[in-house]
């Protein structure tokens, strides 16, 4: 049965709004996630099931592209618990090709600290993230040879002298970040400190410092050659706009213009504790020979079997983390 775009558009929006709302003891999401499981995915399950299909690549458009295909729900499982889940920006910019396991190593950065950004539309406050820590500590535990570096270490001088001494495969930021349609306001948070006079009458102001991903994206691009680019840019922790259309598509953008085979990253505010387990678990489970679709997979598959019952199971904690690019 036919459906206006403008319903469909209006379902997504909503279920994108159930899907933060981490609180929902009620799992309000579930109607809206099966509706939507209904239109796109239920046509075609006898087919996949018939081919032995097991893992799924979407190529996404407009307002699909801020949900999670990995909660849609067929009224008994999430679709994360029969495939794993990728996403390319297009098949014609994606060239997917398998990883050496046992020579992934990552540049890790992240930032623990409470930091104050200044923007256009004024100063905006960050919280600290104190799982970070604890993050880049399981990640450099997981993948030897790999290096971690938070808080004042972690600045664009030093990401650069990093890159320089060795163009490692896996760059992983773990900081807040804001996404918007400005490029200026598109942006990292580092933990430089800059300070800012307006008014020569009155004193500096402390900032932290922003990397937007223009910066990110022209210094991997003139550090790494076009033969050995990077296997995969993670950015954690960061903040995106409810709804937005563009969002998935700019990290997408950002990554395959920067030479990266790939990307993960969050589409809302995420849990910091739920993000430094799930992150190490994903790291864990790549480097035992998965692929990177089926290595988030398992990872997502593990939390909800070790919070069944529990209010983080609700898809706030576990899925705002989607694949770009190469899955395997």
């Amino acid at each position: 049965m036919p459906v206006k775009s403008q319903e469909v558009r209006d379902v997504i929006n909503d279920l994108r709004t159930k899907l933060e709302k981490r609180s929902d003891l009620e799992n309000t999401y579930k109607a809206r996630a099966q509706q939507v499981y209904n239109w796109f995915i239920r046509p075609f399950i006898s087919d996949l099931e018939k081919e032995k299909i097991e893992t799924l690549v979407f190529i996404q458009d407009g307002i699909l592209r801020s949900i999670p295909i990995a909660v849609l729900f067929d009224g008994k499982q999430f679709v994360i618990e029969k495939y794993a889940i990728a996403f390319a920006p297009a098949l014609t910019l994606t060239n997917p090709q398998q990883s050496n396991p046992q020579k992934l190593q990552v540049l890790a950065f992240g930032l623990t600290q409470p930091a104050t950004i200044e923007t256009d539309a004024g100063s905006k406050f960050f919280e600290p993230l104190t799982q970070v820590k604890s993050e880049l500590k399981a990640i450099t535990t997981s993948l030897p040879k790999s290096k971690g570096l938070l808080d004042r270490d972690f600045t664009p001088e030093r990401l650069q002298e990093e890159l320089e001494k060795n163009t490692y495969p896996i760059i992983h930021l773990a900081t807040h970040g804001k996404f918007g349609i400005d490029d200026r306001e598109t942006f990292l948070v580092t933990g430089k400190k800059v300070a800012v006079n307006r008014q020569k009458s009155l004193p500096s102001k402390i900032y932290k410092e922003k990397l937007t991903l223009n910066d990110l994206y022209q210094l991997i691009n003139r550090i790494y050659p076009q033969n050995k680019p990077i296997e995969l840019l993670t950015l954690t922790a960061c903040e995106t706009a409810v709804g937005s259309d563009r969002q998935t598509l700019g990290l997408a953008g950002i990554a395959i213009q920067a030479g990266s085979q790939s990307a993960i990253a969050s589409l809302w505010k995420v849990d910091d504790a739920a993000t430094a387990q799930l992150i190490a678990k994903f790291y864990q489970n790549w480097h035992s020979g998965m692929s990177k679709a089926k290595a988030l997979q398992a990872a997502q598959i593990a939390w909800l079997q070790t919070h069944q019952q529990q209010l983080e199971s609700h898809p706030g904690y576990w899925a705002p983390f989607i694949l770009i690019g190469n899955w395997l």
